[in-house]
């Protein structure tokens, strides 16, 4: 399948086209809130390089943020244009779900065991505060919850826990090297109450959360106690890229109406009457 992914929740505005496994593009810029005037280009350039035309493109993704309210309403306006005129699938992507899966690739090895227990990945949510989302592989998410609980590991729990991944506070996505479980939804919270959220996550999920990899730029900014950490918080880590959304685009369901995420109400409203 022929996919296009973009992403303009940050800053950094990327487009991705994808066939299969393989990155057929990648381009990237950092346009602070200039989305609006450089998205369309790229993905013409995009699409120029890969010597496609917009009716090629089987499924478009884009990333629905929580990120910059301007940037994600951009992106999914743009897309839904797109697909309006190609009939092509549209599928949407949470920042925070591309950021965990790039990270989840980087940190995992050979024989597709991940180097951490939980990654959380955050967006600078300006004021102050941070957008973060906890996120642990569904294979160590099911046996570190079968050892703390001491049981063994029969068809009933294993089914209980898959039940309880496909719950709206704890949702598992498909991806190429192992499944993704969010063991949260993505909050909005300043960094001081980082480690109470956190602690609680962890109460919650029952998993263990001895290694934990911090992901994006805005992650420097999180500290919590009794863990060791990875920090991954350069290049492709930084922000949110296309390059996740695309790698997600291959396992989500298509969705109408496609709308944004927003986790903090945007600054400015419409008056009231």
């Amino acid at each position: 399948m022929k996919i296009g992914a973009i992403d303009t929740s940050t800053s950094l505005g990327s487009v991705v086209l994808a066939e299969g496994d393989e990155i057929v593009v990648s381009l990237e810029r950092r346009v602070s809130n200039a989305h609006g005037e450089s998205l369309l280009p790229m993905i013409d350039d995009a699409l120029k390089a890969a010597s496609w035309s917009p009716r090629d493109v089987e499924r478009w993704a884009v990333d629905i943020g929580p990120g910059s309210f301007t940037g994600v309403r951009i992106g999914v306006a743009t897309v839904k244009g797109i697909v309006m005129g190609t009939c092509a699938e549209l599928v949407g992507v949470g920042s925070l779900e591309a950021m965990a899966i790039l990270g989840h690739d980087a940190l995992t090895n050979r024989n597709r065991e991940p180097a951490v227990d939980v990654l959380v990945p955050a967006i600078d949510a300006i004021r102050g505060e941070v957008f973060v989302q906890a996120f642990s592989s569904l294979d160590r998410f099911q046996v570190d919850a079968r050892s703390r609980r001491g049981r063994a590991a029969d068809q009933n729990s294993l089914e209980a826990l898959r039940t309880a991944a496909q719950a709206p506070t704890m949702r598992s996505r498909q991806i190429e090297s192992g499944q993704l479980c969010a063991l949260s939804e993505p909050v909005c919270l300043h960094p001081s109450a980082f480690d109470a959220w956190y602690t609680d996550i962890a109460r919650v999920s029952g998993a263990l959360v001895e290694r934990v990899a911090f992901l994006g730029e805005a992650s420097d900014k999180l500290i919590v106690d009794g863990v060791t950490i990875v920090r991954l918080s350069q290049k492709l880590h930084a922000l949110p890229h296309a390059l996740g959304v695309a790698r997600a685009a291959r396992t989500h369901t298509p969705v109408d109406p496609l709308e944004p995420v927003y986790v903090r109400s945007p600054e400015i409203t419409a008056p009231r009457q």
